[in-house]
């Protein structure tokens, strides 16, 4: 979501505004380019989200804009701009951290650890995995996650999509396995199902995807209906990625993945409530019309297993 066609920040600062919201969270592409033209894109985007940043938490993490530009309006700042407009829990720079709300454990990963050269490093990816698997090892301990039993990750890069873009059978395999060198998002995807994470959410592909319960791409359907998941075997994945982006929304492969639930190009966001320790009611928004709700209810919060 940038300053140009940023279609979904009207709706944002109006939900805010009437209390609607407890947080914003940005997975990353913030802006579009903070550090544009000396700053100045970045300086135009703060204003643009003051009004509701201002009310409430807005939480970030990088995107593969916080390093590179793709244009010859700006060379890339190696994430600089990023680190220094905004301060995320813990002392990480804001490249992963946690926070709780209500009854959920949010934990926000880096993806670019595994794709831009600038990030690409094995020492920080390891550092990362490492941090991952202790942060989700502690929420799995018995009276944190009756404390929070709802466990939901973010980060940019999305381990499942079916855009023709960069979702095709190669690119997929780029997308999950990264440069060869640093890991791969297939950790990420043994990790999410290890430790029983519930939701993750991702960005960068241009459009809007739910997928069903999904752990090395095989669904896991356990009920007669789409929009409602019933003690799901793994994790269910959202692509939410239509906020507003300088280019057009994307086009999808004829063809989807039976692990994909339902797809969209419309612009948009997802908006999504913690009912309580074993009900999640989520909802795509079409600038302020829904088009996409669905629950997942999780009676007894523990690790998957697949019988």
């Amino acid at each position: 979501m940038g300053v140009d066609n940023g279609r979904a920040i009207p709706s944002l600062i109006k939900n805010s505004q009437n209390g609607k919201f407890d947080a914003v969270i940005h997975i990353g592409d913030i802006g579009y380019n903070l550090y544009a033209y000396n700053g100045r894109i970045g300086d135009a985007f703060m204003n643009a989200i003051q009004p509701f940043a201002a009310i409430v938490p807005y939480m970030v993490i990088p995107g593969n804009h916080e390093y590179t530009c793709y244009d010859d309006k700006c060379p890339g700042d190696n994430g600089m701009s990023y680190e220094t407009r905004f301060k995320m829990p813990q002392n990480t720079n804001n490249m992963y951290y946690t926070f709780t709300l209500g009854p959920a454990l949010f934990v926000a990963i880096n993806t670019e650890v595994y794709f831009e050269i600038e990030m690409s490093d094995l020492e920080v990816s390891q550092q990362q995995k490492k941090w991952l698997r202790q942060v989700l090892r502690e929420a799995n301990l018995p009276e944190n996650r009756a404390r929070h039993p709802w466990i939901i990750v973010y980060g940019h890069r999305p381990l499942y999509c079916t855009a023709l873009a960069e979702c095709r059978e190669g690119m997929t395999f780029f997308k999950r396995e990264g440069n060869g060198t640093v890991g791969s998002l297939y950790d990420i995807d043994d990790i999410l199902y290890e430790f029983g994470v519930d939701l993750a959410f991702w960005g960068h592909q241009h459009y809007y995807e739910r997928m069903f319960p999904v752990y090395n791409q095989t669904a896991y359907r356990n009920s007669m209906y789409e929009n409602a998941f019933v003690n799901p075997r793994a994790t269910v994945h959202i692509v939410s990625g239509t906020g507003g982006m300088e280019s057009k929304t994307e086009e999808f492969n004829p063809t989807p993945a039976l692990w994909s639930a339902f797809r969209s190009s419309a612009y948009g966001y997802t908006r999504f409530s913690v009912l309580n320790k074993t009900h999640l009611y989520l909802e795509q928004i079409d600038v302020d019309r829904r088009f996409d709700e669905y629950y997942i209810t999780q009676i007894g919060h523990k690790k998957h297993t697949i019988a």
